[in-house]
Protein backbone atom coordinates (compact mmCIF):
# COMPACT_ATOMS: atom_id res chain seq x y z
CA UNK A 1 0.00 0.00 0.00
CA UNK A 2 1.25 3.52 -0.93
CA UNK A 3 0.17 6.51 -0.92
CA UNK A 4 0.42 9.77 -2.63
CA UNK A 5 0.62 13.64 -2.98
CA UNK A 6 -1.24 13.36 -6.34
CA UNK A 7 -3.53 11.17 -8.20
CA UNK A 8 -4.28 12.02 -11.98
CA UNK A 9 -4.54 10.54 -15.65
CA UNK A 10 -1.06 10.52 -16.05
CA UNK A 11 -0.63 8.14 -12.54
CA UNK A 12 0.10 8.83 -9.14
CA UNK A 13 2.27 11.00 -8.47
CA UNK A 14 4.67 12.77 -5.47
CA UNK A 15 5.99 16.02 -4.03
CA UNK A 16 9.63 14.66 -2.91
CA UNK A 17 11.92 12.75 -4.98
CA UNK A 18 13.28 10.52 -2.55
CA UNK A 19 9.31 9.73 -1.58
CA UNK A 20 8.92 8.72 -5.12
CA UNK A 21 12.10 6.43 -5.13
CA UNK A 22 10.86 4.64 -1.88
CA UNK A 23 7.26 4.26 -3.54
CA UNK A 24 8.71 2.74 -6.76
CA UNK A 25 10.45 0.75 -4.74
CA UNK A 26 7.92 -0.53 -2.82
CA UNK A 27 6.01 -1.34 -5.77
CA UNK A 28 8.28 -3.12 -7.94
CA UNK A 29 9.07 -5.72 -5.04
CA UNK A 30 4.88 -6.17 -4.06
CA UNK A 31 3.28 -9.15 -5.10
CA UNK A 32 -0.03 -6.66 -5.25
CA UNK A 33 -0.32 -2.97 -4.91
CA UNK A 34 -3.20 -0.30 -3.46
CA UNK A 35 -3.09 2.87 -3.61
CA UNK A 36 -5.04 5.13 -0.97
CA UNK A 37 -5.42 8.10 -1.28
CA UNK A 38 -8.32 11.11 -0.65
CA UNK A 39 -10.56 13.01 -2.91
CA UNK A 40 -8.47 16.39 -2.34
CA UNK A 41 -5.48 14.58 -4.02
CA UNK A 42 -7.46 14.11 -7.25
CA UNK A 43 -6.31 15.33 -10.74
CA UNK A 44 -3.14 17.04 -9.04
CA UNK A 45 0.35 16.19 -10.73
CA UNK A 46 3.15 16.55 -7.82
CA UNK A 47 6.74 16.83 -8.40
CA UNK A 48 7.74 13.47 -9.79
CA UNK A 49 5.46 9.94 -11.07
CA UNK A 50 5.41 7.26 -8.85
CA UNK A 51 3.53 5.54 -11.36
CA UNK A 52 1.52 5.34 -14.13
CA UNK A 53 -2.28 4.23 -13.60
CA UNK A 54 -1.70 0.88 -15.32
CA UNK A 55 0.52 -0.34 -12.59
CA UNK A 56 -2.00 0.59 -9.61
CA UNK A 57 -4.27 -2.64 -8.91
CA UNK A 58 -6.62 -0.77 -6.66
CA UNK A 59 -7.61 2.40 -5.42
CA UNK A 60 -9.04 2.88 -2.30
CA UNK A 61 -10.57 6.78 -1.40
CA UNK A 62 -13.09 8.53 0.07
CA UNK A 63 -14.83 9.75 -2.62
CA UNK A 64 -15.19 8.28 -5.89
CA UNK A 65 -13.55 9.95 -8.70
CA UNK A 66 -15.25 12.30 -11.47
CA UNK A 67 -14.51 13.19 -15.40
CA UNK A 68 -11.46 12.17 -17.25
CA UNK A 69 -9.97 9.93 -14.23
CA UNK A 70 -13.32 8.11 -13.62
CA UNK A 71 -12.92 7.01 -17.00
CA UNK A 72 -9.22 6.60 -16.91
CA UNK A 73 -9.70 3.57 -13.84
CA UNK A 74 -12.26 2.13 -16.10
Amino acid sequence: MIGASGFGVGGASEASRGGAAVKRAMLARALQNMLLIDHSKFDRLSLEVICPLSRIERVVTSEPPRGPLARALR
